[in-house]
């Protein structure tokens, strides 16, 4: 159900999201939220591991589907709604049904004749036998039924003496639905404790832990010692639940048997600790020698948002210490962030997670004092890299945190703060910041003195700037930051840097050179724009362009945009010039020229500036990590497994660049061979619904399945075919409004130059 929805698709896969009243009892807000990425069915095995279960298998049954709902029908297919095209679709749907072609059909017929009519008017010895039933819905459904009519005997009957450990577990829970009205259900229950099957014991403790059931103890302790590890673990949350602190030694001795092997048996100890100890018995165990034990008290304190969890910052394992951490920053114990801030400088920690949390505490303690320590730890050069690029980011942050936490992404709003603790601080040391620094640091602390305006760092800036042993990153950066402080020495940053190597760094220097010399940069851009210089290097060029606010600049621009329209424009320049000239007020009436020109019947017209000119980086990182277009998802490319969408390793050597941008731009005009869906009505009344894997002027190859649900390939005449209906492509129509026109031309870049 929805209830005051917010509606939306900018993410990849579908979601539902509720939030219920603090007392449950009303339904707040309910929504669905629609991804436009394609969704699969797993089919996923598992085998008992311990207390807990490791996949056996696991394969996709379903693939390339908006999947909205899944559900077993009543005659045992699984039924799968399919919403097609998403928000901005045909308005239509379909449903799939799966169904095994193994599945027993008398069985199936028996399963919906019993759901159907129910289990209220059946006799308690049909409900028991029913108990132990292969389908889990009737089962449940007789066990519900015996509960409601408060029918003790059969469900003990079941508990104890039930056919197959199903029904035995049934019956033990319909006895927990008993057992707060009925106490002869716990004494039946307390006996089953010892019963010969590990997992109805198991369910036997589970079901007296949640009923809080006085006079478990002696049995419960005992389960401690079971051979059935799930017996072991559902005695450990019941004897929890009693607050019993006989147990807690009981604890700490399951924790080192296991040895961090099980994780469930952990959870199990670590609920029992949390529900019978003490903080205090708990903090001492940061000196045990068993570092299961120490782990599994340090994970208790955190449930406890215990303070005392500081204790264990101090562990040489450093595996612990990271727990330590994350129990502090994560959970936001805030008594005890001075302990964990106090890390900072400490060489025993290489741990990039630990450190990432020692840095963001600092942050979110955010006094004077706390800005000085990270300027400090960034300037210190037998400081780890990550940390100090980290301390820096965490300084160009300081002013006006944003209420999600910068690590979690949790809601954790901060009070407003100016960045004057961040710039004093990072003022004395901006020297040290640069000196011998390596590229990412060297790349953050430009960043972060542009943020905050520490114009003490022009003489650094303007040394990284010129430093051709440095990043090419990090000399951008920097010369970022000159431009950003106003520094009096960018016009000889700039100009050093136009002759520069690095393309990129070139590009820069014309952009920084329009903020101090509009006349020399002007100059610059046209002898870029008129020579071979890379592609790179003219599209920085029509950007610096777009920057600068003189006349003369402007002409130059409205020439570039008059060779646009008579087709002169180098293709690689054509999108960065027409986005240019858009933000021209002066220039928009070549920009509609421009418009006006394109051919009617061109529907590639309007995207055709997305043809040439990308970066093929770039367009790598946008296939694989956009989160919205998901391309990877879909599309095999130089890696990936997935089989949605044809593979595109080496598309370009089967396709032209235009063609590649119409399959991005309009992926119905043309399905790739072996993805396109058809159902066709014949001339007889059949109809055939499958893919198409071949078609010649004659004859058409469907890949469709048999009345067991086998895969089988049927040929088709075309002469007998009535009406066609093709499916559309699981491809997204809305994939071209996820793109800019850049991200366009550089994922465009990338497929064409894969052969």
């Amino acid at each position: 159900p929805t209830r005051n929805p917010l509606q939306g698709y900018a993410a990849s896969y579908d979601a539902f999201v509720a939030e219920l009243a603090a007392d449950g009892s009303d339904l707040v807000f309910s929504s669905f939220l629609g991804g436009t990425g394609r969704d699969f069915g797993h089919g996923i095995a598992l085998d008992p591991s311990g207390a807990w279960y490791k996949v056996k298998e696991t394969h996709e049954f379903l693939k390339g589907v908006l999947t909205t709902d899944v559900e077993f029908g009543n005659d045992g297919g699984l039924y799968v709604l399919d919403w097609v095209e998403s928000w901005s679709g045909v308005n239509k749907g379909r449903i799939f049904k799966l169904t095994s072609p193994e599945a027993d059909a008398a069985k199936q017929a028996e399963v919906k004749k019993l759901l159907s009519e129910g289990m209220t008017a059946r006799p308690d010895a049909e409900l028991e036998k029913l108990l132990g039933h292969d389908d889990q819905r009737i089962r449940q459904a007789a066990q519900f039924q015996l509960a409601s009519k408060g029918a003790m005997a059969p469900l003990v009957n079941a508990a104890t003496k039930g056919q197959g450990t199903l029904a035995r577990i049934h019956g033990v829970w319909g006895l927990g639905q008993l057992a707060g009205k009925n106490p002869a259900a716990i004494s039946a229950l307390i006996g089953i404790l010892a019963d010969g099957d590990g997992e109805v014991r198991a369910q036997a403790a589970r079901v007296l832990g949640d009923n809080q059931a006085k006079g478990t103890v002696e049995g419960l302790l005992a389960l401690l010692k079971d051979s059935h590890p799930r017996a072991r673990f559902y005695a450990a949350l019941a004897l929890g639940k009693t607050h019993e602190k006989s147990a807690v030694d009981a604890f700490f001795t399951m924790l080192a048997e296991n040895g961090d092997n099980d994780p469930i048996l952990r959870h199990g100890a670590v609920m029992g600790l949390v529900g019978c100890a003490d903080a205090a018995v708990l903090a001492a165990k940061a000196k045990d020698g068993n570092v299961a034990v120490r782990n599994g008290a340090l994970i208790a304190l955190r449930r406890m948002k215990s303070p005392l969890v500081a204790e264990f910052l101090a562990d040489a394992d450093q595996g612990v210490v990271l727990d330590a951490a994350r129990a502090i920053y994560d959970v936001g114990i805030n008594e005890a962030m001075p302990a964990l801030a106090g890390l900072l400088g400490d060489r025993r920690i290489k741990d990039p997670n630990i450190l990432l949390r020692v840095v963001n505490t600092h942050y979110r303690l955010g006094t004077p004092e706390n800005a000085q320590k990270l300027a400090a730890y960034a300037a210190d050069t037998n400081a780890r890299e990550f940390g100090r690029k980290e301390a820096l980011v965490a300084l160009a942050a300081w002013e006006n945190p944003d209420p999600k936490d910068r690590l979690t992404y949790q809601w954790r709003p901060l009070p407003a703060r100016a960045a004057d603790a961040a710039t004093q601080a990072l003022t004395p040391v901006v020297a040290g910041l640069f000196a011998g620094a390596p590229g990412s640091v060297a790349e953050a602390a430009a960043a972060a003195v542009a943020k905050l305006k520490v114009t003490a760092a022009g003489d650094a800036l303007l040394a990284l700037t010129v430093d051709e042993k440095a990043s090419k990153s990090s000399r951008a950066e920097a010369l970022r930051a000159m431009v950003s402080l106003k520094d009096p020495q960018l016009a000889k940053a700039a100009t050093a840097a136009l002759t520069d190597k690095d393309g990129k760094l070139r590009a820069a220097a014309l952009k920084a050179l329009v903020a101090v010399d509009a006349d020399a940069a002007l100059k610059a851009i046209g002898g870029v724009l008129s020579s071979n210089a890379p592609a790179m290097e003219k599209q920085g060029a029509v950007l610096a362009l777009a920057e600068s606010n003189t006349p003369a600049a402007e002409k130059l621009l409205g020439s570039l945009l008059d060779d646009l329209i008579s087709g002169k424009l180098p293709p690689e320049v054509q999108l960065d010039v027409y986005e240019a000239g858009k933000k021209k007020a002066g220039l928009g009436a070549k920009v509609q020229q421009w418009k006006s020109s394109l051919p009617a019947k061109d529907p590639l017209a309007n995207y055709r500036l997305s043809l040439s000119g990308g970066d093929v980086e770039r367009g790598k990182k946008i296939f694989r990590e956009h989160t919205t277009a998901q391309c990877f998802k879909c599309h095999k490319a130089e890696g990936g497994d997935s089989l949605v969408g044809p593979e595109l390793t080496k598309i370009g050597a089967t396709m032209d660049r235009a063609a590649i941008l119409e399959s991005i731009i309009y992926p119905n005009a043309r399905v790739a061979k072996g993805f396109q869906i058809v159902v066709l009505e014949m001339k007889d009344g059949m109809t055939v619904a499958g893919r198409l894997t071949e078609e010649s002027t004659n004859e058409l190859s469907v890949e469709t399945v048999d009345a067991a649900g086998k895969p089988q390939m049927v040929k088709v005449a075309a002469a007998n075919i009535k009406n066609r209906i093709s499916a559309p492509s699981p491809m997204p129509e809305t994939i071209r409004d996820m793109l800019s026109r850049s991200e366009l031309r550089d994922i465009v870049e990338y497929l064409a130059t894969r052969k």
